[in-house]
């Protein structure tokens, strides 16, 4: 049986360490995710623009490839899936 984060510190943790478990521990969204590896990584800084507005654009940027790759599909008139 897996233990969760908490039980596996039976001599108990800081206040930031809680915080940090009890966030992993919560199921995420993709964009979630997404926010939080940019937060980690601490890409945010570079263009000086918010996790958030950096995830979300991301993301848009996936949804607008994932509608050009159905667009062509249909074009071509054929899956182009791998495995198909």
């Amino acid at each position: 049986m897996n233990q969760g984060y908490a039980e596996q510190f039976p001599n108990g943790m800081d206040e930031s360490t809680q915080k940090l478990i009890a966030d992993l521990e919560k199921p995420k969204t993709f964009n979630e995710e997404l926010r939080s590896l940019i937060n980690r990584r601490s890409r945010e800084n570079i263009s000086n623009t918010p996790d958030f507005i950096l995830a979300e654009y991301l993301l848009t940027c996936l949804e607008a490839f994932e509608s050009a790759s159905n667009a062509r599909e249909k074009w071509f008139g054929k899956s182009l899936r791998i495995g198909e």
